[in-house]
């Protein structure tokens, strides 16, 4: 039977939607009314006619639907804006994941904000003869990599012969956080002190790197090696026994507006 008669006011419900909204709106306040209005005809007796108990129950029933009506607009206003913020909130961390998503798909096919730098293989705390290794400090493969390596020297330029002294290598892509197995001729034998300005291109934009190698008679050879990229420090490292100024710094040949370093120094 109970089953019965739900299913009978569904299927009013879908017929009469209107009648069926005003009914669940008002029958609270109309039981209201009658009762107010029964306890005013129950208190006065001169009430107990239909002129009397119209004028009791007409403003009452009005006024108790108005207040209905509020309560009821507002629960509904609360409710709506309660779905709306659930669904700005999925919506804004759909957003946030696509970025993500897209951001991983770029470094994928660019490399990110990944780099590489060129150092000296070293066996046994001793750095080998002249051979640089290039080594990846990326979390994504660095592809059209190209490095250009140019010594900083004493010698007049030659006009002439514009590239003299200058290399480049093409090594196309380099696996993240992979050294590769290439390696470069430096050729600094019999040699105090070097200094390299290293360029490298690929398709995640452009970054240098200054590497300084100084080797006294008698001592062993020792490096200090930097990697800059929009004014801004990559990697660092310095050889706690090479040479420093005054004040204990390195004396770096390229002077950047902007010194934050992000890998301090071994």
């Amino acid at each position: 039977m109970r089953t019965y008669l739900k299913n009978l006011w569904i299927a009013k419900a879908m017929k009469y939607p209107v009648a069926t909204q005003l009914l669940v709106e008002m029958w609270a306040p109309l039981f209201l009314a009658l009762g107010w209005t029964a306890y005013n005809l129950y208190q006065d007796a001169g009430l107990r006619n239909l002129k009397g108990s119209v004028t009791v129950f007409g403003p009452t029933f009005f006024l108790i639907c108005w207040g209905y009506s509020q309560w009821l607009r507002v629960k509904k206003q609360l409710r709506v804006e309660g779905g709306l913020t659930g669904i700005e909130g999925r919506l804004e961390a759909s957003i946030r994941n696509f970025d993500e998503k897209t951001a991983e798909v770029i470094s994928r096919l660019t490399g990110g904000d990944g780099f590489c730098y060129l150092t000296l293989l070293k066996g046994k705390g001793t750095y080998f003869e002249n051979k640089a290794v290039l080594i990846a400090d990326s979390s994504y493969s660095l592809f059209d990599l190209e490095v250009t390596i140019q010594e900083k020297t004493d010698k007049p330029h030659d006009w002439n012969n514009p590239f003299e002294g200058k290399s480049t290598h093409r090594i196309g892509e380099l696996k993240p956080n992979q050294a590769s197995l290439k390696k470069f001729d430096l050729e600094f034998d019999n040699i105090s002190s070097r200094y390299f300005f290293i360029d490298f291109y690929a398709r995640n934009g452009r970054w240098r790197q200054e590497l300084l190698i100084v080797s006294n008679p008698g001592e062993e050879r020792s490096i200090a090696t930097r990697v800059e990229r929009d004014q801004k420090i990559l990697y660092e490292y310095v050889d706690h026994d090479f040479p420093r100024n005054a004040a204990g710094n390195v004396d770096w040949i390229l002077k950047l507006k902007l010194n934050k370093v992000d890998a301090s120094s071994d």
